[in-house]
């Protein structure tokens, strides 16, 4: 059973995005994680 991924949810998705998917789950945190410090920059 796979389950789609949603933005709109990203605390539950990340959540068993960290399970399910480990490797996407790290691309999405970098993304964050550049993301928010862009402003720093």
């Amino acid at each position: 059973k796979k389950k789609e991924y949603k933005t709109v949810n990203l605390k539950s998705d990340k959540k068993w995005l960290k399970e399910d998917r480990p490797d996407l789950y790290k691309l999405l945190e970098a993304f964050v994680r550049k993301k928010s410090t862009t402003s720093h920059k």
